[in-house]
């Protein structure tokens, strides 16, 4: 099912795009005082995601805008807040999150407030973003039956450097998308033409120079997973940085260990791990780093214990595979139930 991804508020004039392409602007932008455009996030994310992947996610948009070679747009991480603030002229650009009382039609995505005006040189003064965490579920990892953060997200960027809906439907600022649909995380050259022709390179005012996105290696400070490239950006406990995946020890370069995950082992800083693991299946459990390699702690009805991954592999007796995230895990079977009623008697169910 197609959802609207956003609807845009004004306190402007709307200009119309060049006839001579597809992409369509706004009529205002941010001036060139105003850049890097300062975002906050704030403390309240969506119910659904881990903070530091909605986090990820979020910020990933910005950047996808930031690295178009033609283009000057900058952005600048403010850190966050707790403002939930939306449509009001405040001098913070917040990001945030409604899991109840939307403000808007049920079928959209997201919302971006642009507040601009004529009589401010055509500039944008106050942008915020609003996620719908009542109607849709959300998610990063391409689930086809939820909305992908990632595309939604960059598509609401666009509108707050500018940009309106692009009739091109492969385009990232077209106006709908499905779910499980990621395409629109990466740029149309519709998008790049229409971001270039606000902020063109050649006409870029005195700004830093924009940072070469530079993939880090394991075990390099990160803050945000796409920093890493293909890696993903752990916390430990002790500390945040790149870290790559794993199957054994063998897989980790020296000083890391393979330890389990929901989402499959991945090598960690063997100088931040604590006492050698001693927790095996089924073993009670308070941290990842007491269960054996390549097991996971799982909260499982309020009881934490070690357990396996079955993706490719078979439960042991009294345990069941179960999804978790993006692979599965086994967990303890409940016990049968034995049957007290006799024939006759009345009964709510077959147990």
């Amino acid at each position: 099912m197609k959802r609207t991804l956003s609807t845009i508020v004004f306190l402007a004039v709307l200009g119309l795009g060049s006839s001579l392409s597809a992409y369509v602007t706004m009529g205002v932008k941010w001036s060139d005082s105003d850049l890097p455009v300062g975002i906050y996030i704030s403390q309240t994310l969506s119910n659904e995601l881990a903070d530091q992947v909605a986090v990820d996610a979020i910020w990933a948009s910005f950047m996808t805008w930031q690295n178009v070679d033609c283009s000057y747009v900058q952005f600048v991480n403010k850190g966050r807040t707790t403002s939930t603030s939306w449509g009001i002229s405040d001098g913070k650009n917040v990001i945030s999150w409604r899991e109840s009382n939307w403000p808007d039609s049920k079928y959209a995505l997201a919302v971006t407030s642009v507040l601009g005006s004529q009589y401010s040189g055509g500039n944008i003064f106050d942008a915020d973003m609003i996620f719908n965490g009542v109607n849709f579920s959300w998610a990063v990892d391409g689930n086809k039956n939820k909305v992908d953060l990632i595309s939604v997200a960059t598509h609401e960027a666009g509108h707050l450097i500018g940009l309106d809906h692009s009739p091109i439907y492969s385009a990232t600022m077209y106006a709908s998308t499905s779910e499980g649909m990621t395409h629109q995380r990466t740029l149309h050259d519709d998008d790049i033409a229409g971001v270039c022709s606000i902020y063109p390179i050649d006409s870029a005012p005195n700004l830093p120079p924009k940072e070469e996105p530079k993939p880090l290696n394991p075990g390099d400070t990160c803050s945000f997973t796409f920093e890493c490239g293909s890696l993903s950006c752990i916390n430990d406990g002790k500390e945040k940085y790149c870290a790559s995946g794993c199957q054994s020890d063998s897989d980790c370069g020296q000083g890391f260990t393979c330890i389990g995950a929901t989402q499959g082992s991945i090598c960690v800083k063997t100088t931040n791990l604590g006492p050698t693991p001693t927790q095996g299946l089924g073993d009670s459990c308070s941290s990842q780093l007491l269960c054996l390699s390549s097991m996971v702690c799982i909260g499982d009805n309020g009881a934490n214990y070690c357990t396996q991954n079955c993706s490719s592999a078979t439960c042991p007796s009294g345990y069941s595979c179960v999804p978790a995230g993006t692979t599965q895990v086994c967990v303890k079977s409940a016990a049968p139930v034995e049957p007290t009623k006799k024939i006759g008697d009345n009964c709510s169910d077959n147990s």
